[in-house]
């Protein structure tokens, strides 16, 4: 049994503890007006097909309850049942988790950014901040880094270059703090229309799709 002392300086303890926790949730804890996470928005809408193949590339955890900050371009059902239609996969059945993996990093841009702001550039070199309708493609969360090839010798583990040119200041054509990620390309009204084109250069592009003033490469928005 505990003397009357020994209970004071417990309850104060306790009660302490519970002070800390509220003062930590109220700093740390997520914002009331945070959006949901982007698994739980698919969950709301016809991403049935997506929400499968997430499963299958072991993203769920970061798209559900991980951390990070993040824009997500979402296929939903009625594109993948085109895109399966076209022979390559017949369903994400016939996905392996590794392609599943790329294809949703793919889809994964990094930053959050809203509509308005995709098509504008935001750069750091010089503090220049944002310039606006001159961006058309963002860095995406898909990287080949090391990868298995064939040489004369035999299968090899390469590397793949992340630069196009060879400088005098760099070894070959590869930068170690660049990881060689993938960019994809969206197609927005502004950017088209501060860089003088018109859907006739979308479709030299994608002849088989309309150009709709928000396109993420052959696909409308």
């Amino acid at each position: 049994m505990l003397k009357p002392n020994a209970f004071v300086v417990l309850l104060m303890m306790v009660l302490s503890f519970g002070c800390k926790k509220k003062e930590w949730d109220a700093f740390y804890g997520r914002p009331d007006d945070l959006a949901p996470p982007i698994y739980q928005v698919l969950e709301q809408g016809n991403f049935t097909t997506l929400l499968q193949l997430i499963d299958k590339s072991g993203y769920k955890q970061t798209l559900n309850t991980g951390a990070g900050y993040w824009t997500f371009f979402a296929p939903n059902d009625a594109a993948f049942d085109a895109y399966f239609k076209s022979g390559k996969f017949s369903g994400v059945a016939a996905i392996d988790s590794s392609t599943a993996r790329a294809m949703v990093q793919y889809m994964l841009i990094y930053n959050k950014f809203s509509s308005s702001r995709l098509d504008d550039y935001q750069a750091s070199e010089n503090n220049t901040g944002w310039t606006e309708n001159e961006a058309f493609r963002r860095r995406t969360a898909y990287y080949t880094g090391f990868y298995h090839d064939e040489s004369t010798q035999g299968p090899i583990v390469a590397i793949a270059d992340n630069r196009n040119n060879i400088s005098t200041s760099l070894t070959g054509n590869y930068v170690p703090s660049d990881y060689n990620n993938k960019y994809i390309t969206y197609f927005k009204d502004n950017y088209f229309s501060n860089a003088t084109l018109t859907a006739a250069d979308y479709n030299y592009f994608y002849p088989k799709s309309n150009y709709t003033g928000f396109n993420v490469l052959g696909a409308s928005v």
